[in-house]
């Protein structure tokens, strides 16, 4: 499943009242490291398709849930489930950081591991 493209309107019907958890990065695609995460979300969209929605929030249009959410550093990763948000994930130092924040969540991979070393997540 692609990314839902995060706007004003959607926000409080595609993602807080979602039924499955949703994966949300808010991030800018004029920052490198956003734009890295938003892309990697078309992966995991696939990758977590029926247990995780995946979404992306560009600052530059959504800059209200920036400050409703206290995000002051992009890219940020917030897992809402049931509407509520899930300690937020600050910043991108690789590919691993998806598959370990979602662990968190979960306590366990709903899926193979993407990138993180996989005995670790065993």
């Amino acid at each position: 499943m692609k990314p839902l493209p995060v706007n004003m309107l959607a926000f409080e019907s595609a993602i807080l009242k979602a039924d499955k958890p949703v994966l949300v990065v808010f991030g800018a695609f004029w920052d490198y490291k956003s734009r890295t995460l938003f892309n990697l979300m078309d992966e995991y969209g696939e990758k977590l398709d029926g247990k995780v929605i995946t979404a992306k929030a560009d600052i530059d249009y959504v800059p209200e849930l920036f400050a409703d959410y206290g995000i002051t550093e992009l890219p940020t990763m917030i897992i809402f489930d049931g509407g509520e948000p899930f300690k937020p994930r600050v910043g991108y130092h690789g590919f691993a950081d998806v598959d370990e924040y979602l662990y968190e969540f979960f306590g366990y991979l709903p899926y193979k591991a993407i990138y993180a070393d996989i005995d670790k997540y065993s």
